[in-house]
């Protein structure tokens, strides 16, 4: 599991990537989805 700090600081980078536009909504979910599989968590 993380730390709280290590959420926080994540959540952050997650945050500001969503607010700036920089990948479209297909490349993010595509990315979610592959950060959970790495970590674990098949749906």
């Amino acid at each position: 599991m993380l730390s709280e700090n290590q959420r926080k600081i994540f959540a952050d980078f997650h945050k500001s990537v969503e607010a700036e536009g920089i990948l479209d909504q297909k490349t993010s979910h595509l990315i979610k989805v592959a950060a959970a599989m790495a970590f674990g968590c098949y749906p």
